[in-house]
């Protein structure tokens, strides 16, 4: 079985940071993630909101990524752990759970 990379919303750079193996390896601005499963650990977002911070508790899992320069358009999706239990279309507010996600160096995170 090969492992996963986890990506996740970096607060104090304002890219993403990506672990493999439960190691950071790489901090990136923008790139292209196929086949992404979107989760959020349900202990640490009840810990989020009770201490009322923020933690990394949300990822998005992919078995590869690739760093771009090129920003396409797409459907914005979100995650906050004061407001919702998964991640969701910005619009509509439906929950997502799978995608090809592009992220992009304005810090939002659509789907291609």
């Amino acid at each position: 079985m090969k492992a996963k990379f986890y990506i996740y919303r970096n607060l104090h750079t304002g890219g993403f940071s990506i672990k493999h193996h439960g190691i950071v390896i790489d901090h990136v601005q923008a790139f292209i993630a196929h086949d992404v499963e979107l989760k959020v650990n349900v202990g640490g977002k009840k810990r989020a909101v009770e201490s009322k911070t923020r933690n990394v508790h949300a990822y998005l899992v992919c078995d590869y990524y690739h760093e771009t320069e090129r920003v396409v358009n797409g459907d914005e999706i979100t995650y906050n752990p004061f407001n919702d239990n998964s991640f969701v279309m910005c619009e509509s507010r439906k929950p997502i759970y799978h995608a090809d996600c592009m992220f992009g160096k304005d810090g939002k995170v659509y789907i291609v």
